[in-house]
């Protein structure tokens, strides 16, 4: 699977009390795991590559995301270029 879309703003305000489907936990071992699985985190708003290690942070970061929210596209070595 070269690509991967993830609705982050969903997972990220499950954390601050809103019912979302995955604890802190487990986002960070889904980051760990596509990290781990040679995949690259890319703001698909700015088609910005994102540091896996400060996953925490990208909610917050107001440069890489779409105004309310945040979307994070993974992309695999493999995968051809699609910007």
């Amino acid at each position: 699977m070269p690509y991967i879309f993830m609705e982050w703003s969903l997972h990220f305000y499950s954390q601050e009390g809103y019912h979302g489907p995955c604890t802190i936990e487990e986002m960070g071992k889904v980051v760990t795991e596509l990290t781990r699985r040679k995949y690259k985190p890319y703001s698909h708003y700015k088609n910005k590559e994102l540091d896996p290690s400060q996953w925490k942070d990208w909610e917050k970061n107001e440069e890489i995301k779409e105004e309310y929210r945040m979307e994070v596209m993974w992309i695999h070595k493999s995968a051809t270029a699609i910007f």
